[in-house]
């Protein structure tokens, strides 16, 4: 499974990108929506992206963890 330094868990990766578009998503309406006054658009950007920095730092924690065993053997 391990090939060299480039083995990557394609699955992981992926959803460690999509938790990182969902915090980009997040910022654009704390930085755009609010002050355009776009209150109801703001909340509910704000209410589907709530739970994407801590899956970003979970998803990216089980990506060192796999690295890291996968590396140590």
């Amino acid at each position: 499974m391990v090939s060299g330094a480039s083995a990557r868990l394609e699955g992981l990766d992926g959803a460690r990108g999509f938790a990182m578009l969902l915090v980009c998503l997040s910022h654009f309406g704390d930085a755009y929506l609010r002050p355009l006054g776009l209150d109801r658009e703001h909340e509910l950007l704000t209410d589907s992206t709530l739970a994407a920095t801590p899956a970003f730092i979970l998803v990216s924690g089980l990506v060192l963890g796999c690295q890291a065993e996968a590396y140590a053997g």
